[in-house]
């Protein structure tokens, strides 16, 4: 979902959603997908990748939801953990956990969190 809103404010760069573990799904989560309709006419595909070493070592900052994906990011690919940033490290009062097994109003507030931190976020 950050990907759509990332991709929309920053159109001079390059912007791809990946994951450890992103799910295998054709489509992504039906609750974003109508969060994201609100927004935008056309919602593309949403494939989102592996992370790997690759696309680490060609992204200037690789922007992490939630601290446990920064600490495993960390661990992994510790000679780059200056590009990991939290996406809410601009604003650390606004709560990003990971939504998946929230409730819809739960949900509904992650999502306006990271549309919130997307919109005031300076690179």
């Amino acid at each position: 979902m950050a990907e759509f809103f990332l991709k929309e404010k920053f159109k001079e760069h390059s912007v791809c959603s990946a994951g450890l573990n992103p799910m295998a799904a054709a489509a992504m989560d039906p609750r974003s997908q109508r969060y994201l309709s609100s927004y935008f006419e056309n919602i593309p595909m949403h494939t989102p990748q592996k992370i790997n070493k690759s696309l680490v070592e060609k992204a200037e900052t690789v922007f992490c939801l939630d601290p446990r994906i920064l600490i495993e990011l960390n661990r992994i690919f510790p000679k780059f953990h200056k590009k990991f940033k939290l996406l809410n490290y601009q604003m650390p009062k606004i709560s990003l956990a990971d939504p998946y097994k929230f409730n819809d109003k739960e949900y509904w507030i992650i999502m306006d969190n990271i549309k919130l931190l997307i919109s005031n976020l300076k690179l």
